[in-house]
């Protein structure tokens, strides 16, 4: 792992209001724009205990928090490319009743909203309950930034 400053981005307190099994919902964290993410940490803490998947993405195209909803089609328009590559690492999952815990990370990440001279200070969570109802989720990542590269 490279050097750099460490940075703890959350905890993010995300409510998820699930109407039916598997629904996504999309959230958007401040954190810089550029690093590493070194840990990660993914815990339910209100609502009855249930699996999440989750995954994190660079850009809000691959995972819009306005509350709009795309179908799979429209949001392979909006996208350039597929979905995966704006994914950060993938589909990880909380199980029911055990925080989610992942140290020793290597996990590089840049927005892919912004630019050099105007960056976009976001990344994009989806969390998808395997159970309806109302839900509060605690994220946080530990990261390491660096002002080159």
């Amino acid at each position: 792992m490279s050097s750099g400053t460490p940075y703890t981005s959350g905890p993010h307190i995300l409510e998820v209001d699930a109407p039916s099994n598997g629904d996504e919902e999309c959230f958007q964290l401040r954190t810089p724009h550029r690093g590493r993410i070194t840990a990660i940490k993914v815990e339910q803490i209100a609502g009855a205990d249930t699996a999440c998947d989750f995954e994190l993405f660079s850009s809000r195209k691959a995972c819009p928090h306005d509350g709009s909803s795309l179908s799979s089609e429209s949001l392979s328009e909006a996208l350039e490319g597929p979905r995966s590559a704006y994914s950060i690492f993938g589909t990880k999952q909380v199980v029911s009743g055990v925080a989610f815990g992942e140290y020793n990370s290597d996990y590089n990440f840049r927005n892919a909203d912004g630019t050099s001279t105007n960056p976009q200070r976001y990344l994009y969570i989806a969390l998808r309950p395997a159970a309806t109802g109302a839900k509060q989720f605690s994220v946080t990542f530990e990261m390491t930034v660096s002002q080159v590269g």
